[in-house]
């Protein structure tokens, strides 16, 4: 009966660790995921996935550009 006792305890630490760790286990999760998919884009689709990325970095100059003349008028 104790052996019940101490395997539902270790069960509950468990869960209880599991918990507090899920969020980072998610995230961790996502990114090893994100990353085998742009692996994957880069094999199968190198000139869609090229003009993807020019396409965000050519938008995320602009709008750094357009927010540092934005706070230098103000």
């Amino acid at each position: 009966m104790e052996i019940f006792l101490q395997w539902y305890d270790d069960l509950d630490d468990l869960v209880g660790a599991a918990r507090f760790a899920w969020p980072k286990i998610l995230g961790f999760l996502l990114a090893v995921t994100l990353f085998a998919a742009t692996g994957l884009a880069c094999i199968l689709l190198p000139k869609v996935l090229l003009t993807v990325a020019a396409a965000m970095i050519s938008f995320f100059l602009i709008e750094l550009i357009r927010n540092r003349l934005t706070s230098a008028r103000s």
